[in-house]
């Protein structure tokens, strides 16, 4: 992912997170980076997976300090195209 791809997350997370309120719940720090990759749960229906179907891309934002991980659809945020 380029610099400009993360600027977009990153001004996006400045309109929707309060920067009051971005302590990391697990350790209380405030160093969260913005990961190098996309990424999709793999999804299960109807008690199997269901490979190669519907995904919900996500970025994820990982504390530098204790490695909590929070999950954001980026389809929400309105930088990939979300296919109905």
């Amino acid at each position: 992912m380029n610099n400009d791809y993360k600027q977009k997350i990153s001004n996006w997370l400045d309109l929707k997170w309060s920067k009051d309120k971005r302590n990391c719940e697990i350790c209380n720090t405030n160093k969260w980076s913005i990961s190098d990759d996309i990424v999709a749960p793999i999804i299960i229906e109807n008690n199997g997976l269901n490979l190669g179907g519907k995904t919900y891309p996500q970025v994820m934002l990982i504390c530098s300090n204790c490695g909590n991980t929070k999950y954001f659809n980026v389809a929400l945020m309105n930088l990939l195209k979300a296919e109905k």
